[in-house]
């Protein structure tokens, strides 16, 4: 039976529901979202759904016509680009200032991490993966102790967990490297050797930006 309570709480639910299905590849690019359809598929009323169908669009995951109603956006190639890029700049620096200089505690959470990263990888967990990993990157910002770097990171999430996700459904390879790299990052921090922890960082970063340097080449707009 729907909830037909339309408090903001019922909004948010509804938000959340349907982000996540945009974010994991569910609701797949160019997909033409029916009001009445997620409203029976999330057991909300009308007015939560349109709501939150709202807040999407102005963030960018859907595009409104009055013609085709609420579409889900690809994902810009420039838009990421710029992403990967200041990724690169800011997580290449976060290791170099931690390395060497992780606590006992520290290094136990990020080998916790590992340990769950290749459990995800060996069962074949893609989503369960991309959480961890995403996981694993707020865990090297939060240590460089720099509230900015946090701030920004936090700010591209959304965008950086939706391309990995449309990138590894099409090479499901790639999350065996992946971890690969993570390690690489790991050890070169542990040991506190700076110029590895960032070399490791950039290879492990240049991944996306080729993908997307190859995708802008070949002209395509979205991913």
């Amino acid at each position: 039976m729907k909830k037909s309570d339309s408090s903001p709480l019922l909004s948010e639910q509804a938000y959340s529901l349907i982000k996540r299905q945009i974010l994991e590849g569910v609701l797949k690019p160019g997909s033409v979202l029916s009001e009445r359809t997620l409203s029976v598929e999330t057991q909300l009323s009308l007015a939560p759904v349109r709501r939150a169908l709202h807040r999407l669009a102005d963030e960018g995951f859907l595009n409104v016509s009055p013609r085709k109603g609420a579409v889900v956006a690809g994902l810009s190639v420039d838009n990421v680009l710029d992403i990967f890029k200041v990724r690169m700049l800011l997580e290449t620096h976060a290791v170099r200032q931690i390395s060497g200089r992780l606590d006992q505690h520290q290094k136990d959470a990020l080998n916790r991490n590992m340990e769950q990263q290749w459990k995800a990888q060996k069962q074949g967990k893609m989503r369960e993966f991309h959480r961890i990993d995403m996981d694993f990157h707020a865990l090297l910002c939060e240590y460089a102790g720099n509230e900015e770097v946090k701030r920004v990171m936090q700010h591209f999430q959304d965008k950086i967990y939706q391309f990995v996700v449309a990138v590894s459904e099409l090479k499901p390879e790639r999350l065996y490297d992946s971890a690969l790299e993570h390690e690489k990052i790991v050890e070169a921090l542990v040991k506190g050797d700076r110029r590895m922890a960032g070399l490791a960082m950039q290879r492990h970063l240049s991944f996306g930006t080729r993908h997307l340097e190859k995708k802008r080449h070949q002209h395509f707009e979205t991913i």
